[in-house]
């Protein structure tokens, strides 16, 4: 009797014991469920519309997920256990020859503290906190704007009467932001003085990935200075363009405020789209950037013309490849004739005019009469009231002004959307 008892004393702790670990797996099973449900956890999680993945492992240096956009294509952010992070990008331009050329760079972002990745590559490393940066292109000024961090700037290529960024613009009248001059070689290729970069001591200096501002890093990499090339130009429409807030965001760890940037300005676009859906007659629209011959005419394959066709319109331009093109005056009346909104992208403030106070102001040389067109006698005919490449991310404003351009009478009560107004040189500021 006594060994009996013993044997079922053993058989019962044995099922106690099974019993606890069939409870452990299955707690860890919903665990893992949850953490996939909810879109994975962590730093990297910026959209619960993202796509990624998530490493299994917590060892510091090792990657704990992947943060891969839902709309731009040009850019990945790795995290790792310990606090580092590797920006990855890949994008590819066209020379003026034709020819394309693949840009792809591994920044790692190593904050004190932090564990170096382990199995992993990296181009460049950025150590500490990053509070001092360049930036070479409009846009990059802008995120750093709209990520309410324009005090990580030290120098831009911005001037004070080019800058549309009030706060940028103030500091670069104050002299606490330095305005970078581009200067041309012997050869006629651009850079920018690396000694006065230089002093300006930035961590990172933020460049387009044109052929061009390949030059441009290169000259000043050769003082030891970290360049950093920006694809968002090369981007086919305005969310994929936009989404690139968040590569900055990760730069300054501003990840969740240039997601919620951007949310809200697709939550706003996608309010006006629907509302465009209801409406009957899509107009036609030419959008030109010159004023006089050769016209240079905005394709459907710029990122811009994805505000028009998303709201129904239909962007006027020849069968190319290219996002924008040169049209004799021949073929440019044409399109002129057939345009039920003519929109002129350049901004007032940047083209003197000497006579007239509408659009057939630019009939420079006796080219094109404007004052023939049905958009200029229906008073169709508008103007970017400022530089848009500053503010990329700001769609959901963008896509108001163009609604309120296609669809003046049915989007009244947009009051504040203000990107497009009518061609008036009284707009001039």
């Amino acid at each position: 009797m006594e060994f009996a008892f013993i044997y079922s004393e053993e058989i019962k702790k044995e099922g106690e014991f099974e019993m606890k670990r069939i409870t452990a797996a299955v707690l860890s099973l919903v665990m893992a469920l949850c953490l996939a449900g909810c879109g994975q956890s962590g730093e990297g999680n910026l959209s619960s519309t993202a796509t990624g993945s998530v490493s299994g492992s917590s060892e510091p240096g090792t990657l704990k997920e992947t943060y891969t956009p839902e709309y731009a294509q040009g850019f990945t952010i790795e995290y790792y256990n310990g606090g580092a992070k590797i920006i990855a990008t890949k994008f590819s331009s066209t020379s003026e020859e034709g020819q394309t050329n693949e840009r792809t760079q591994r920044i790692l972002l190593l904050p004190e503290g932090a564990t170096k990745p382990v199995d992993a590559k990296w181009d460049k490393q950025i150590d500490g906190k990053v509070e001092r940066v360049v930036t070479l292109a409009s846009s990059h000024a802008g995120h750093f704007a709209n990520l309410d961090a324009v005090g990580t700037i030290v120098g831009t290529s911005l001037s004070a009467s080019s800058c549309e960024i009030p706060e940028l613009k103030q500091a670069i009248e104050d002299g606490t932001v330095a305005s970078l001059s581009s200067q041309k070689a012997e050869d006629g290729s651009k850079y920018f003085d690396q000694e006065v970069v230089a002093a300006l001591n930035p961590q990172v200096i933020f460049v387009g990935g044109m052929q061009a501002d390949v030059t441009v890093a290169k000259k000043l990499e050769e003082s030891g200075m970290t360049c950093v090339y920006i694809g968002d130009f090369a981007e086919k429409d305005y969310k994929g363009r936009a989404q690139w807030i968040e590569l900055f965001g990760a730069f300054i760890d501003k990840e969740k405020e240039g997601n919620a940037f951007l949310e809200d300005g697709i939550t706003r676009a996608n309010a006006v789209i629907d509302r465009a859906k209801e409406i009957e007659n899509k107009p036609k629209v030419l959008w030109f950037n010159t004023s006089k011959a050769p016209w240079s005419v905005k394709t459907d394959k710029d990122y811009t013309a994805s505000f028009i066709k998303d709201l129904g319109g239909e962007v006027l331009c020849p069968e190319t490849e290219d996002n924008a093109i040169y049209v004799q005056s021949e073929e440019f009346l044409t399109y002129l004739q057939q345009a039920d909104k003519l929109l002129y992208g350049n901004s007032l403030k940047y083209i003197k005019f000497e006579t007239a106070d509408d659009i057939t102001c630019l009939n420079m040389e006796g080219q094109i009469d404007f004052s023939t067109a049905p958009a200029y006698k229906n008073g169709d005919c508008y103007v970017v009231s400022y530089d848009w490449a500053q503010d990329t991310a700001n769609i959901g404003e963008i896509m108001e002004s163009v609604a309120k351009m296609l669809y003046p009478e049915e989007f009244t009560d947009l009051s504040g959307a203000d990107k497009i107004v009518e061609f008036n040189k009284t707009n001039q500021k």
